[in-house]
């Protein structure tokens, strides 16, 4: 029994490699849409990318084999017509772009036109997760994703709902204190979380102070070495 056991600890990885691929490889074509094996049920689509979201979350390690088709899946998943599993593909995608960041860099592209057509569904959830998707993929693909996604991130200053308008706020924030090279693109960022300090709900005013203030703390502390008057103060 304990040689057996000791076997199946040897060879776990392999094994585990092994599942997953297949598992990936068989939701990767059950959500190809207008595929020979596509699945027609809601339901079953949005359980298969649960599997992918518990493998992002809970084995990291197993998808540097599958991360090809990992994004793909993801990439037909944010374009689905359900709402859940939009919004848990963009969840899908933030783990992946912290999992596999150098990854990220070469393949963000196709997850690009999805977000975007997200950020203009009728339910809000899915343009929170679409707006939260494109923060921490422009984070992590860099100064050209950024490029292509602010000006769809820009309309949703004037959403309708005031939940929206709030992520709309922390999104601009966490780009103004943590986006690698914000401060070639605080033309524009800057703007538009000025455009919160504005917002006739007060929850909205409140979060875009709240990164302003805590940005210009930063700016002062990253500067003030190259800068007499700060020095002084």
């Amino acid at each position: 029994m304990n040689t057996v056991k000791k076997s199946l600890e040897t060879y776990e990885p392999v094994l585990m490699d092994t599942f997953f691929g297949i598992c990936v490889s068989i939701i990767l074509e059950r959500n190809t849409e207008g595929g020979e094996f596509h699945e027609p049920s809601e339901e079953v689509r949005l359980e298969m990318l649960k599997v992918i979201h518990g493998i992002l979350d809970a084995y990291p390690l197993q998808t540097k084999s599958y991360r090809t088709e990992i994004i793909k899946t993801i990439e037909f998943c944010l374009d689905d017509r359900f709402h859940e599993i939009k919004t848990l593909a963009s969840d899908c995608l933030v783990l992946l772009c912290k999992r596999e960041e150098a990854f990220i860099k070469e393949n963000w592209e196709g997850s690009v036109n999805p977000l975007c057509k997200n950020l203009v569904h009728q339910q809000h959830r899915v343009r929170i997760s679409a707006l939260n998707g494109i923060q921490v993929l422009a984070n992590t693909a860099g100064g050209l994703c950024f490029e292509k996604v602010v000006p769809y991130v820009a309309q949703r200053a004037f959403d309708s709902s005031p939940t929206v308008r709030n992520k709309f706020s922390e999104v601009c924030g966490e780009w103004l204190l943590n986006f690698p090279d914000r401060y070639s693109y605080f033309y524009k960022i800057v703007p538009l979380l000025l455009t919160s300090l504005e917002d006739p709900i007060p929850e909205v005013v409140s979060t875009a102070e709240r990164y302003w203030i805590q940005g210009g703390e930063q700016w002062i502390e990253e500067n003030k070495m190259n800068d007499q008057r700060l020095k002084e103060n």
